[in-house]
């Protein structure tokens, strides 16, 4: 007679050990790959949108034309609203944003988009709707033909944006580097037409 030889004790804890890390391993993978690919995701909607909104501050006008007796007149744009699409009269332009516009919602400085990066508006329904903040920051430098405008564009997910600690003050640049957050910057100097 043979004697059937079957799996120990020890052999059969060993085994469902080994197929139990497979198993963790596994699942830990397709986690890690869910979160870079939502990151990702993230990324990819903010920087489109973000470089839409620097193609739009970059296209107003912020030039130098010459007057009747050749003296320099500066033209800017401060009255096109870049909140709602297209854009339109009745906005802040390429007038200077208040220091805290990249971290705080500021009228005339952040828009709302929703989870494709399509943009909103910049009500309170369109902030309900959101997926994602867009906010931008305005700085000019220097006066006449040499005068700089400097442009900064955060593409911020709902779920990032409004995690401020109460009462203190927007840690921005801390902001600007949580994962999925896009912050893009551009200038460009007044010319002459």
């Amino acid at each position: 007679m043979h004697a059937t030889r079957g799996f120990t004790l020890v052999e059969a804890v060993i085994g469902l050990a080994l197929v139990g890390t497979v198993c963790l391993t596994a699942a830990l993978a397709i986690v890690a790959g869910r979160g870079i690919g939502q990151r990702a995701r993230h990324e990819t909607i903010g920087t489109v949108a973000a470089r839409a909104r620097l193609a739009d501050l970059a296209s107003l006008t912020f030039a130098i034309d010459s007057g009747p007796a050749g003296e320099p007149i500066e033209r800017t744009d401060t009255t096109t609203d870049l909140t709602c699409d297209p854009p339109a009269a009745g906005g802040s332009g390429l007038t200077p944003s208040p220091p805290d516009a990249l971290g705080v919602d500021r009228v005339g400085y952040v828009d709302y988009l929703d989870d494709t990066g399509r943009p909103l508006g910049a009500g309170d329904a369109a902030r309900a709707q959101a997926a994602y903040v867009r906010r931008w920051a305005i700085v000019r430098e220097g006066r006449g033909a040499g005068e700089i405008a400097s442009f900064a564009v955060a593409i911020v997910p709902v779920a990032l944006a409004y995690r401020i600690v109460p009462g203190g003050p927007v840690d921005v640049p801390r902001l600007l580097a949580q994962p999925g957050v896009v912050c893009l910057r551009g200038a460009r100097s007044r010319h002459g037409s």
